[in-house]
């Protein structure tokens, strides 16, 4: 089972504050090792690392992927068009 961590707020209700790396990496459908990393580069807001543990912001979003490449056209017709 997950562990999960709960805060009792002045109503005494019962609310889910944090989630597991093996919960958050089912929701965002990447794997563990996608979700670790994405914590350790500081890219998942609110993450904090105790111990060898991860406790993700049940509310946090799937960061995006960094675009690697741009694209360009290397040719001599779009380097024409870009004179012209």
């Amino acid at each position: 089972m997950f562990k999960v961590w709960f805060v009792i707020d002045k109503w005494l209700s019962l609310e889910k504050v944090q989630c597991t790396i093996e919960e958050a990496s089912k929701l965002w459908e990447l794997s563990t090792r996608s979700v670790r990393n994405y914590c350790a580069q500081g890219r998942v807001p609110g993450a904090l690392l105790e111990g060898k543990t991860w406790k993700i912001p049940s509310n946090a979003e799937k960061p995006g992927r960094k675009t690697r490449h741009i694209e360009t056209e290397n040719n001599l017709l779009a380097f024409l068009k870009l004179k012209l």
